[in-house]
């Protein structure tokens, strides 16, 4: 099948809407666990390090997470419902497999 055929169906577009939505979920979320485990660490007892030790997977996979959101709003707004499919898949394992510690 040809890309333009792709870009229009109709199920390609409501998959990429909500592999977008879901990843902006995602993205709120990591900055929610974030601050939530700011929130629990703040103790002088408790070493910096350790803080930047616990979420250093989080930090990793929120990059991966908001560089591959931000690839899926700029290709929605030239239309490219296809590549936002597989970008968003692709961003989402990322994000998964980085921040279990599979890669």
């Amino acid at each position: 099948m040809k890309i333009k055929i792709l870009n229009e169906d109709q199920r390609i577009k409501i998959a990429g809407n909500g592999l977008l939505v879901f990843s902006t979920f995602l993205v709120f979320q990591i900055f929610i666990t974030f601050y939530q485990t700011t929130l629990i660490l703040k103790n002088p007892l408790i070493p910096q390090e350790l803080f930047y030790e616990i979420n250093e997977k989080r930090i990793l996979g929120g990059i991966f997470l908001t560089s591959g959101s931000l690839i899926m709003i700029i290709l929605k707004s030239i239309k490219q419902n296809f590549l936002i499919l597989i970008i968003g898949v692709l961003t989402i394992l990322l994000f998964y497999s980085k921040t279990t510690g599979l890669i």
